[in-house]
């Protein structure tokens, strides 16, 4: 996940709203950065109306209804599960579920950027430059799940989901090499199941994550992959107090578009991410997440076939 400039604790040891900013789907209001000119990883959003609050509510908050049921059997019997994030550290979105279900069967990888793009949390610093420390955090995080890793070198500069995707077709030469090479891949592994980011609202409303569900979706599709077989990651990430988190977990969408839960797994798998990526999340945060109450502890999916080709531009959620 990629954001902005970030404060770290204050004097009296109170995090900032700042801080707290990789957050981003707060489930009562998400205030964004006011200059979205520096870009840094994890993030939330930036708005396209620069230093407006933004609400992105989740079900549980909203009065919707939560989707019952567990995710379809015939996800079930992947062979192997394939994952595609925009940076380091967004696998974290699905680690409950990978938790269960790399322990089980093959897991690939394939993370768009080396999420370069901004600030260094960790106190001895980043050398010998960011994205060096993020691509071995991430080398990290695939060994919890024993997932294959596959690194791209995108940039991690956009702050909208069309500007990312300007940027990746630029770096990649067109928008049909900028799909292949992802859909090489793919097919190389031998994916027969795909879960990435919705591109709806990405999660927190990033562009960079709704332009790399828009990515994964038309690989997939180049790979010959089924819409029904590719899994969009709808949670909304929430963290229940902005100043000094409680707890950080997860909430359906209000929007309904959740089709399916899931609850099991290793929630700690959570916490073991963030954890991992310790450029990018303090003990506190890491803390906030152990803590999440059962409520908080489901996550929510719908599959490709629900998909419109405008969700990506949709503002329904994200500004």
């Amino acid at each position: 996940m990629r954001s902005h400039s970030r404060r770290h604790l204050d004097n009296d040891g109170q995090r900032s709203a700042d801080d707290l900013r990789w957050l981003g789907l707060l489930s009562v209001v998400l205030v964004v950065a006011s200059a979205c000119g520096e870009v840094r990883p994890p993030c939330p959003s930036c708005s396209a109306r620069d230093g407006e609050p933004v609400t992105l509510d989740g079900g549980s908050e909203s009065g919707v209804t939560p989707p019952d049921g567990s995710l379809p059997e015939l996800t079930l019997g992947a062979r192997v599960v394939f994952w595609v994030g925009a940076h380091p550290d967004d696998e974290s979105m699905v680690a409950p579920l990978m938790s269960d279900w790399c322990s089980r069967t093959r897991c690939v990888f394939l993370v768009l950027t080396r999420g370069e793009g901004g600030h260094c949390g960790l106190p001895s610093g980043c050398a010998p430059s960011l994205g060096a420390v993020r691509t071995l955090e991430m080398q990290a995080s695939a060994r919890l799940f024993g997932a294959d890793l596959v690194q791209e070198t995108f940039a991690n500069a956009s702050s909208t989901a069309q500007q990312a995707r300007d940027v990746w077709v630029n770096e990649a030469g067109s928008e049909s090499a900028l799909v292949e090479r992802v859909a090489r891949v793919m097919r190389a592994e031998r994916a027969d199941l795909v879960v990435t980011l919705d591109p709806l609202h990405g999660g927190t409303c990033h562009g960079e994550h709704r332009a790399a569900g828009v990515v994964a979706l038309a690989a997939a599709e180049s790979a010959t992959i089924p819409r029904s077989r590719v899994l969009l990651v709808s949670s909304v990430l929430t963290v229940e107090t902005p100043t000094a988190p409680s707890a950080i977990g997860f909430l359906p969408p209000s929007g309904g578009e959740a089709t399916w839960s899931f609850s099991g797994g290793t929630w700690q798998r959570l916490a073991d991410v963030m954890r991992t990526h310790a450029s990018q999340f303090s003990s506190e945060l890491v803390a906030a997440a152990a803590s999440a109450p059962p409520r908080l502890r489901t996550s929510y999916f719908r599959t490709a076939e629900s998909v419109r080709a405008s969700d990506a531009l949709d503002t329904r959620y994200c500004p």
